[in-house]
């Protein structure tokens, strides 16, 4: 009997699971028709949208609905599919700078659009029959003209900060990065020739993902400052900082090969921000002993480059925190190699003042001055929010760096990124757009480069030129 019982029982447990199996099953499957019918349907939907928008694609406007344009006048294309020479057409383009009515006369034609100034266009075409308006599109183009070369502006003390060592994704397009750098009329960038990512654990050399784009700058006749950083876990430590003579040796090794590779480059900054991690008197001395190396094997190899130390992070109201740690640098025997020492402050207009003038008299006081001083990062985030204030701080910052001396300026930064924390800095929004600061950026280089700072007028209260 139990053994019955027991074979019934087992029966009755399998059966059970099947149905539990088979009710999972239809479960799933519902669940994936439920999608495939929301994908048609909601595919349907769009299709339907764009057909009635769009007279059923009878009418087609050869211009995309969002890009740059270097060009003062485009032809846009304009095609009718059903012309009808019984009706009569015409177009109207609003550009914001003017009104074009014109006719067409068949089914395919061309329409000219000139732009009297740079900037964002909203631009709104529209295609009538008869009376009737049958089609718009509404489109937005960035008018970028050409930079016009100044006299004597391979002078410039304005720089910008790219990212294309830092990770492709910033130079997804390069050409056209190059295209809007050239545009700006900037002669100065700032990027990285990351050690991590041209040398692999085997000590071997790989430079393809730099190669191309510190090139095409070259080739462009735009002067590179090379930050010499990034050391990956592998090359030297959990610490990330040089702190032995092995990773020392290493780090010789390294800019050794940069430096022999890229003979055109001209401006090194030895690591980025150091201050926050060789803290330490030994670990300043580990410091010193990379600009010494540095210095040492340019000679060693008949080159010449200037030698820009710091990098300097500095502390809100706390700038002289930062002062006494590269005067601390340069009095480790470095300061008779070093060219250049650079900070970053980001800091308001006053602020601002305040840290560059005492940067400029704590280093001639302590050090004896006769060494340039660069700014290598600052600026302000942009969002559509602040663009407007932004944007003329961004240009009073650069005013102020010139006005107290500083040799050299590069803002932070030149495209925006896509979700980081920094993705508000940036002159260009992600896909390649001007934001209202790079406009002004290049109408302030058109009207300075070359030139220099000697003095303000007030032209009346509160108003300074």
């Amino acid at each position: 009997m139990n053994k019955k019982l027991e074979e019934y029982n087992g029966k009755f447990n399998r059966i059970i699971k099947t149905i539990k199996l088979i009710g999972i099953f239809i479960f799933l499957l519902g669940i994936m028709i439920s999608i495939i019918y929301y994908t048609i349907s909601h595919s349907k939907s769009e299709e339907e949208k764009l057909k009635s928008s769009n007279g059923d694609g009878d009418y087609y406007i050869g211009l995309q609905d969002k890009q740059v344009l270097y060009y003062k006048s485009i032809n846009i294309n304009i095609n009718i599919k059903k012309y009808n020479m019984e009706n009569t057409y015409k177009v109207v383009i609003n550009n914001e700078d003017n009104i074009i009515e014109k006719e067409i006369n068949n089914s395919n034609s061309n329409v000219k659009i000139d732009f009297e100034d740079e900037g964002k266009k909203c631009i709104k075409i529209s295609i009538y029959e008869n009376t009737e308006e049958k089609y718009n599109k509404k489109i937005t183009v960035y008018y970028v003209n050409n930079y016009q070369k100044q006299f004597l502006d391979e002078y410039s003390t304005v720089g910008i900060c790219t990212h294309f060592g830092l990770n492709s994704k910033y130079r997804d397009d390069i050409d056209k990065s190059i295209m809007l750098i050239n545009a700006l009329g900037t002669k100065w960038i700032r990027d990285s020739i990351r050690w991590g990512k041209i040398q692999n654990t085997n000590s071997d050399f790989d430079f393809s993902y730099v190669d191309n784009w510190l090139k095409i700058l070259n080739e462009n006749k735009i002067n590179i400052l090379a930050i010499l950083a990034g050391g990956s876990k592998n090359q030297i430590g959990e610490d990330y900082q040089i702190s032995s003579q092995e990773e020392m040796n290493e780090f010789n090794n390294y800019i050794t090969e940069v430096v022999n590779k890229y003979t055109f480059i001209k401006n090194y900054e030895i690591w980025n921000e150091p201050n926050t991690l060789w803290i330490t008197q030994e670990q300043k001395e580990w410091y010193s002993k990379m600009i010494i190396n540095f210095n040492r094997i340019l000679k060693e190899n008949h080159l010449n480059a200037n030698i820009v130390a710091g990098a300097l992070t500095v502390p809100y109201k706390n700038e002289q925190k930062s002062i006494n740690w590269i005067t601390d640098i340069m009095n480790l025997n470095s300061y008779d190699i070093t060219n250049s020492i650079s900070y970053h402050p980001y800091a308001s207009l006053e602020n601002l003042k305040e840290i560059n003038t005492n940067f400029k008299d704590k280093i001639n006081e302590s050090l004896g001055g006769f060494i340039d001083l660069y700014i290598t990062e600052f600026g302000r985030k942009l969002t559509e929010f602040n663009e407007d204030n932004a944007t003329e701080i961004t240009i009073k910052e650069i005013v102020i760096n010139q006005k107290y001396g500083i040799d050299l300026s590069t803002l932070y930064q030149f495209r925006t990124s896509e979700t980081d924390q920094e993705c508000y800095y940036g002159i260009l929004s992600k896909d390649y757009t001007p934001k209202p600061v790079y406009y002004a950026l290049k109408n302030y280089l058109t009207n300075t480069n070359g030139s220099e700072y000697i003095g303000s007028l007030n032209i009346q209260s509160g108003l300074e030129a």
